[in-house]
């Protein structure tokens, strides 16, 4: 994953944020900037796994885990929205199958809070200093994304 930045009267530089890894399990599906975190990006991988990446020394900062009863719904096009005024995640997930005891799914609703952990602190941008950025995705289209989703998957198991 590369990026391309340029400004006035200066060179343009391509930066590689991601390297490609071995594990095809581990390339990843989804990244997306955190414009209330500094120098962070989110990067959702094939596996199911979040993470908070380090667009600088591209280091992972921290993995965002549902419960061990919950997988990540659709991990090559997940459903999640970012708030900006609450500086949370929001992503949607289903019951792992094999846990259930009726070998059925369950689809949830995942809130990550960024302003709570001390790992994410130094990150964290007040609303004064955050970008003004158009909202990729409002409550209502998480619901019509979810609600469609959940028409799909229907269909698809009738």
């Amino acid at each position: 994953m590369c990026g391309i930045t340029t400004a006035r009267e200066r060179q343009s530089c391509i930066v590689q944020f991601i390297e490609r890894s071995k594990d095809t399990g581990c390339l990843p599906t989804v990244t997306a900037s955190v414009p209330f975190l500094k120098g962070l990006c989110l990067v959702v991988q094939r596996n199911g796994k979040i993470c908070l990446q380090d667009v600088v020394n591209r280091a992972p900062v921290c993995f965002l885990m549902p419960p061990t009863t919950h997988l990540l719904a659709t991990p090559c096009s997940p459903i999640f929205a970012l708030n900006n005024k609450q500086q949370t995640l929001f992503v949607q997930g289903d019951s792992d199958p094999i846990g259930s005891p009726n070998g059925t799914c369950q689809c949830d609703l995942f809130v990550f809070h960024f302003t709570e952990p001390d790992i994410i602190r130094p990150y964290v941008v007040s609303l004064s200093e955050s970008p003004k950025q158009p909202e990729t995705m409002s409550f209502a289209a998480l619901e019509k994304a979810c609600d469609l989703y959940l028409h799909q998957r229907a269909l698809s198991m009738a």
